[in-house]
């Protein structure tokens, strides 16, 4: 897989994230997002199912 396709989806999902999470009203902690986000990073979708 070329590089530039998972930096772009690693960027725009945590943008994505980290939108919808300001605009819900942050109902979880700044810590509980990072958590999501390294686990989404490292181990993919997978790890929600």
């Amino acid at each position: 897989m070329k590089k530039v396709f998972f930096s772009n989806f690693v960027i725009y999902g945590c943008t994505g994230l980290t939108e919808n999470w300001l605009m819900c009203g942050k109902k979880e902690t700044p810590e509980e997002m990072a958590a999501l986000v390294t686990k989404l990073v490292s181990t993919g979708v997978k790890s929600l199912l």
